[in-house]
């Protein structure tokens, strides 16, 4: 967390990024996070985003317009300077520079669909709401993956290959 900013993590939200390291370091390449609904998955996500995006290109993959600007937000406000941009075109995949791209699923299927959005361009992909994506993109992209989730179904599990979360909390 930055100390300029009143960014405050829950415990199981730090837990959370904790869990997605450790599951790095221990060799696997695929996580998913499970969280509540309303518990946060902005958060835990977004410091992945920023820790991974100062060595390597990080695509972040939402379901929709708002929750890109979501997450440009809490990036500026947590990491001033990042290099953070919104994706909004297919070419931009392309033209981009920064360190950390934010893009719809749809707009990524896009790109990949006309040859614009690279299979190997980057280290990191997150994607938050995985539960509601497009699992053929996904498997598509050679990276570390990380997907964020309210509802770990088997669906959701298969489409990043693992048979658990790494983390769950949940209300129960």
């Amino acid at each position: 967390m930055n100390e300029k900013t009143s960014l405050q993590p829950r415990p199981h939200q730090v837990a959370a990024v904790e869990a997605v390291l450790g599951a790095f370091e221990d060799g696997q390449r695929r996580v998913v996070i499970s969280l509540a609904p309303g518990t946060g998955t902005l958060w835990p996500a977004s410091q992945l985003a920023a820790l991974f995006g100062s060595d390597i290109r990080v695509l972040v993959l939402v379901n929709r317009v708002v929750q890109q600007h979501q997450w440009a937000e809490l990036l500026h406000a947590d990491r001033p300077g990042a290099s953070v941009e919104l994706i909004r075109s297919s070419a931009a995949f392309q033209t981009s520079r920064a360190a950390i791209l934010l893009s719809t699923v749809q707009m990524a299927r896009k790109a990949l669909n006309a040859g614009d959005l690279p299979t190997s361009g980057f280290g990191l992909v997150i994607v938050d709401g995985c539960e509601v994506s497009d699992g053929g993109l996904v498997s598509q992209l050679d990276a570390l993956k990380v997907g964020f989730t309210d509802l770990p179904d088997r669906r959701t599990l298969d489409m990043f290959g693992v048979k658990t979360p790494a983390f769950v909390y949940s209300f129960a």
